[in-house]
């Protein structure tokens, strides 16, 4: 039979699970929505959806975005895209895409001559980032631009050594580091789960012989 201590064993890892369901419906729905003050989705856009972009910021001076153009075999494009993924939550009104450079038209179209080359535009404007690739110069050139003040910079210059969520190619946020650790809880979970069925069983045999 179990013993009290293994019941109370099983009960916490119920009561661990069912905690990790809740604070998956309610972190993971603003984690998705962007609402997570350290994590902010960067599409990845192709040349149609950037002539959309382009045609709206022509017709409107209003519309601003960022356009970061890569290469998945450049290292540096790596290196920018972990510093961007740490600038755009500094910038909630600041829409953050990436775009193969080697299959789009507009390196050549606005005379873009390497990789990484981020493009920052608003109206009929555009500005291309000339500087080195930490986050307070990225900060720095955003806020010359748009005029507006990056937010929390200092706690996420803190965690900057520890973040490392958007390693190129995947660039459409398919995974992450939330997902990752929610996998691998998951995962451990359910072997403390068979492991505890399987002592149970085992105890059941010896129990009857």
């Amino acid at each position: 039979q179990s013993t009290w201590g293994d019941m109370n064993c099983w009960k916490m890892r119920h009561v661990a699970f069912a905690v990790f369901c809740c604070l998956w419906l309610c972190y993971g729905s603003a984690y998705e929505n962007g609402a997570c003050p350290l994590y902010k989705p960067i599409s990845l856009i192709d040349d149609n959806q950037l002539s959309t972009l382009v045609a709206e910021s022509k017709s409107d001076s209003s519309v601003l975005f960022s356009v970061h153009f890569f290469a998945s075999s450049s290292p540096f494009c790596h290196e920018l895209a972990e510093m961007e993924q740490l600038l755009a939550p500094l910038f909630p009104s600041l829409p953050f895409y990436r775009i193969d450079g080697l299959s789009s038209t507009y390196l050549s179209r606005w005379n873009l001559r390497s990789f990484p080359s981020l493009v920052l535009r608003r109206g009929t404007l555009a500005t291309v980032y000339q500087g080195d690739r930490s986050l307070e110069s990225l900060v720095a050139f955003v806020e010359s631009f748009i005029d507006i003040p990056a937010r929390n910079l200092s706690s996420v210059v803190e965690l900057q050594p520890l973040h490392s969520m958007s390693q190129l190619p995947m660039l459409d946020g398919s995974t992450d580091p939330y997902l990752v650790l929610s996998f691998i809880f998951v995962v451990v979970w359910s072997l403390s789960w068979l492991k505890m069925r399987v002592w149970d069983s085992s105890a059941t045999v010896r129990t009857v012989s």
